[in-house]
C-alpha cells in the first residue's frame, strides 16, 4: 500500500524530462586533497537533537531567507538524514530538543556528515568525515571515541593526530536500505530517467535544470526520487550514497564549491579508489554509474555505539521479529 501510494505521488510530482537540449550543469574541478581552506564555521552551525538521552549532532545552520523572511534552518537532506537514521536504528519514537529544560544528555554522537571539525571533548564518532575545506583543529586531548569513519582519508588525518581509528569505513547512510525498507519497492517503479542532485552550495546555479532536485527537500522525499530514478548524478555526497545503498547507478560530478576530498574519501572507503569524478552532468551521464560499493555493512552497523542508547543490535532484531 505504501509503495503504491508513493509511486502515484512520484508519478504526479516528478517533472517530465525536457525533450529539447538542457543547459548542462558544469562544476569546477578542485584539487583532490585538503586545499583551499576557509575559516572554521561557527559552532552554531551544528544542531543537536536528543535521542534516548544521547545528543546526536548534525550540520543544520540557520540562514537568512531572500525577501526579508524569518531566517530558517538549511535542512540539507544529507545532513538531516543522520538523526533520522539513528532514531530508526535505536527504535526511538520520541526525541526532545537539545535545549529542553531538563538535564543535558551526557553523551554526544557525530554521525552522518563532514563534521569532524566540530568535535568536542568526549564525543563519539560513527561514520563522520573530515570536511576538506575548513581546517581540522587539534583533536588531541579531546578523548574522542571513534567507532568508524567515512573513509581512509579521514582516518589518515585523525591518525596523524594520534587518534585511535578502527579500520571500519563507510558512510552510515549506506544503511538506509536496512532501516527504511519501504523505499525498496520504489526501485522497481522507475519514474524518472535522471536525477541530478547538486551540493547545497551548487544548487542556486543549477536549479533551472528540470532534472535537478532541491537538496533542501525532506530527506525522505529526496530518497524516494533517487530510488525511483534510472541514474543519479551530481555533487551531493549523500545523493550518491543513497543511490549506492539501493543499487541505483550513480556518478559524482565535481563541485564548484566543495573540494573533492569528501567524495574521494567515501569512494576509497567503499573500495573504489581511482574512480573518476565527472566534470559536468553531461559527462557523468556519458560515463554512466561507477562500480558498486565494496563495503562491509555488517561491520559498519556493528560499530554503531548501541550501548550509548541502551540497545544492542539483537534487541532491535528481536523486536522486529515479535512485531
Amino acid at each position: 500500500m505504501l509503495e503504491s501510494l508513493l509511486g502515484r505521488s512520484l508519478e504526479r510530482t516528478l517533472p517530465v524530462p525536457s525533450p529539447g537540449p538542457v543547459r548542462p550543469v558544469d562544476y569546477r574541478v578542485y584539487d583532490l586533497g585538503v586545499t583551499e581552506m576557509t575559516a572554521v564555521p561557527p559552532e552554531e552551525d551544528l544542531a543537536e537533537t536528543t535521542i534516548r538521552d544521547v545528543r546526536v549532532a548534525f550540520w543544520n545552520p540557520v540562514r537568512p531567507v531572500p525577501g526579508g523572511l524569518q531566517p530558517r534552518a538549511v535542512s540539507n537532506f544529507g545532513d538531516v538524514l543522520g538523526p533520522a537514521l539513528v532514531r530508526t536504528m535505536v527504535g526511538a519514537n520520541a526525541t526532545r530538543p537539545a535545549d529542553s529544560p531538563v538535564a543535558p544528555a551526557p553523551h554526544r554522537l557525530l554521525a552522518v556528515g563532514s563534521v569532524m571539525h566540530f568535535a568536542r571533548p568526549g564525543d563519539h564518532v560513527w561514520g563522520s568525515g573530515v570536511n576538506g575545506k575548513v581546517p581540522l583543529p587539534d583533536l588531541r586531548g579531546l578523548n574522542l571515541v571513534v567507532h568508524a569513519v567515512r573513509g581512509p582519508r579521514t582516518a589518515e588525518l585523525l591518525g596523524d593526530q594520534n587518534l585511535e581509528v578502527p579500520e571500519v569505513f563507510g558512510d552510515p547512510a549506506l544503511l538506509i536500505r536496512r532501516y527504511f525498507p519501504q523505499l525498496s519497492g520504489l526501485s522497481e517503479q522507475k519514474r524518472r530517467l535522471t536525477a541530478v542532485v547538486p551540493n547545497l552550495n551548487d544548487y542556486p546555479s543549477s536549479r533551472f535544470d528540470p532534472r535537478v532536485l532541491n537538496p533542501r527537500s525532506s530527506f525522505l522525499s529526496v530518497a524516494r526520487h533517487l530510488v525511483a530514478s534510472e541514474i543519479v548524478v551530481g555533487s551531493s555526497l549523500h545523493a550518491i550514497v543513497v543511490a549506492d545503498a539501493f543499487g541505483v547507478p550513480a556518478r559524482f560530478c565535481a563541485s564548484a564549491s566543495e573540494p573533492a576530498f569528501k567524495y574521494l574519501d567515501y569512494l576509497e572507503g567503499t573500495g573504489r579508489a581511482g574512480t573518476e569524478i565527472a566534470r559536468s552532468v553531461d559527462e557523468a551521464l556519458e560515463m554512466g554509474g561507477h562500480s558498486a560499493p565494496d563495503v562491509d555493512l555488517d561491520a559498519l552497523e556493528s560499530a554503531f555505539p548501541w550501548g550509548l542508547f541502551g540497545r544492542e543490535p539483537a534487541d532491535l532484531a528481536a523486536a522486529q521479529v515479535e512485531a
